[in-house]
């Protein structure tokens, strides 16, 4: 016979953000680099203000990096690094136009490296793009 556990699911409740214009959520969340948990806050889309304000929208473009780095390719090169720091879990990587990024590892706030099936793949005429948040952008 199987063993019941009760499960609670509490969320703190919905608040305007007068200074923002609004509606923000605060949670806890895992990191995934530390495993630490943490407090995050939410943007909620609320029914009446369908939008998020300008001033969000214009931090979230003003961190978003596009970057090609395929000025540092060299064979069996895997390592690679970023203009600036991103935010963990954010970056994404492109190897000749094709998404990789299932098959990278984050080495540091400003590294990533290509897993090892790329050694005798990648070429110094081959293109290498990336997208991620910049970290404190």
């Amino acid at each position: 016979m199987g063993c019941f556990v009760a499960i609670a699911n509490i969320s703190r409740p919905v608040s305007f953000n007068i200074e923002e214009q609004r509606f923000e959520q605060e949670y806890v969340a895992v990191d995934p680099q530390s495993g630490e948990t943490e407090l995050r806050t939410k943007i909620v889309e609320d029914t009446e203000f369908r939008y998020i304000t300008e001033s969000s929208i214009t931090q979230t473009q003003a961190s978003l990096i596009i970057e090609d780095v395929s000025d540092q390719i060299i064979p069996e090169k895997l390592v690679y690094d970023t203009k600036y720091y991103y935010r963990p879990n954010s970056i994404s990587v492109y190897f000749n136009g094709l998404n990789i990024t299932t098959e990278i590892s984050q080495v540091g706030p400003y590294s990533f490296s290509l897993s090892n099936e790329y050694t005798n793949l990648i070429h110094t005429n081959d293109k290498l793009l990336i997208v991620y948040f910049k970290l404190n952008g």
